[in-house]
């Protein structure tokens, strides 16, 4: 199972017959992430070195990195465990 990343590719389609969202709010926040990439709870735990569900490195450059606390969440927001690319309009906002 092959995964793209952060951008939108087939889920626009997929997501776009269920739910109609401007382009740039398809893959904003984790679970609308993982729609449009058709991920499911049966990919739970999977070890990302695997050959199932793998992140890879195509040298594309992402921009600017920030990191932050997360948000919409009560617990753990003492951490910075949220990152995202400054100035990018998928990016939920605060």
């Amino acid at each position: 199972m092959r995964r793209r990343r952060g951008g939108t590719m087939k889920g626009r389609r997929i997501r776009g017959d269920r739910d109609p969202l401007a382009r740039h709010q398809l893959c904003r926040g984790p679970g609308n992430l993982t729609m449009a990439m058709g991920i499911t709870l049966a990919e739970n735990r999977l070890d990302l070195l695997g050959d199932r569900l793998y992140i890879e490195d195509r040298a594309i450059p992402a921009g600017a990195l920030a990191w932050g606390p997360r948000i919409g969440i009560r617990v753990g927001t003492q951490h910075p465990w949220r990152a995202w690319v400054e100035g990018h309009p998928a990016v939920s906002r605060a």
